[in-house]
């Protein structure tokens, strides 16, 4: 059978569209009955366009079908390999296209996986696209899918976690702590997760992306730093300044003094608080920020602060920062050598 060209498939799914509405009033069906109706219709379609892969333009009609597909039926795995499977033969045309590209990419956010380690195929395909996506002016609404994507993907990590550890006799304590360290090894499919969503928050060229991925890594926190201002005298105690919810992991991504206090079992407390006595709250917390963001609000001219930060960032071991801020001040003393010299 001869397969329809383009501008058949529009009217072909308009007419469908007219049969489906026509269906509760002629046969009393179900919602659930007329949906998988649209889901048959819809996977019948995309079988005839993909055995006619000679054309791009059948496959680009297949991703926009299977794309609708699989908002229906997330769980439909014909589907989702069928989507993988036009992403292949369709290859590098993806990079010019960027309507296809959302589209695909929107397809692939809709699979809900039951295990983070089920597909890791999804992972990288999502990832993908969303690397291709970050600079583009249009594609929002999809970028910010794909924020939402990985968060609930590490939402679900942790879920799992949690349940394990609670499964665990008290007295394999030491083994867990060792099982948690392999986890959090930076090869893991959770770093590799957390790093996109930190990407879309330091890169990303949209603000609305951005408080997308800002907000994904605060929904994500599962402990709590708790903050005290150092005393001026050593018979006073610490005065209590605020409690930061944080993301464990995206400390330890960059902080190896944290990495240290997970290592100690000092994180792994069923309440986990983190209890911070610093001379310098406000610089703390803009070390913290800097390990999410990637920046900081202190300009590079202020050097009293940018000197605070460089202690801050080597007492807490954060290497990149302390670099930055070591790079700043050397500027700022090399620019007043030079204008002292003249």
């Amino acid at each position: 059978q001869i397969v329809p060209e383009a501008n058949y498939f529009i009217k072909a799914m308009n007419n469908y569209q007219k049969i489906l509405d026509s269906l509760p009033l002629v046969l009393h069906l179900s919602f659930e009955e007329l949906t998988f109706i649209y889901e048959s219709i819809l996977f019948e379609i995309a079988q005839i366009y993909l055995n006619r892969s000679d054309l791009v333009s059948h496959l680009e009609f297949t991703t926009r079908i299977l794309g609708n597909l699989i908002v229906i039926n997330p769980k439909r795995e014909e589907a989702v390999q069928m989507l993988e499977q036009c992403v292949e033969n369709i290859g590098v045309k993806l990079v010019y296209n960027l309507e296809l590209t959302e589209n695909i990419a929107k397809a692939f956010t809709s699979v809900k996986l039951e295990s983070f380690m089920t597909r890791p195929d999804i992972f990288y395909q999502i990832q993908t696209f969303g690397r291709r996506l970050r600079d583009a002016q249009s594609g929002e609404s999809v970028r910010v899918a794909i924020v939402e994507w990985f968060r609930d993907q590490l939402l679900l990590i942790k879920s799992n976690q949690s349940s394990n550890h609670n499964n665990d006799n008290n007295n394999n304590n030491n083994n867990n702590n060792n099982n948690n360290n392999n986890n959090l090894s930076e090869n893991s499919i959770e770093m590799q997760y957390l790093d996109v969503i930190m990407e879309y928050n330091q890169h990303d060229s949209s603000q609305l992306v951005k408080t997308a991925a800002q907000e994904a890594i605060a929904s994500l926190g599962n402990a709590t730093l708790e903050i005290y201002e150092e005393p001026d005298y050593v018979e006073d105690k610490p005065k209590f300044v605020k409690s930061v919810k944080v993301y464990v992991e995206a400390l330890l991504r960059k902080s190896d003094y944290f990495k240290t206090m997970l290592a100690s079992g000092m994180i792994e407390q069923r309440d986990k608080k983190i209890k911070i006595v610093t001379a310098n709250p406000s610089v703390f917390l803009e070390m913290i920020n800097y390990i999410y963001t990637g920046a900081t609000t202190i300009d590079e001219e202020y050097v009293v602060e940018n000197l605070a930060l460089l202690l801050c960032a080597n007492q807490y071991e954060v290497s990149d920062l302390k670099l930055r801020c070591e790079s700043r001040i050397l500027t700022w003393v090399k620019s007043r050598a030079t204008t002292s010299a003249e």
